[in-house]
């Protein structure tokens, strides 16, 4: 998931929810960009599928 900070101009939350990251990796925080934030899920992502032994779909 990402979005933008309503009280922070140029803010970006990013989130990748569902996803039990717990020991793998932490994949949340805040950037300034949408395309940063993407890029955060996509790496957070690739080191859950990695961990789980799946290939990433790249949808």
């Amino acid at each position: 998931m990402i979005g933008t900070l309503t009280d922070v101009p140029s803010a970006w939350w990013y989130t990748l929810d569902g996803v039990v990251m717990n020991r793998l990796a932490r994949c949340d925080g805040h950037v300034t960009s949408a395309k940063e934030a993407r890029v955060e899920v996509e790496k957070g992502w690739a080191r859950w599928c990695e961990a789980a032994d799946l290939a990433p779909s790249h949808a």
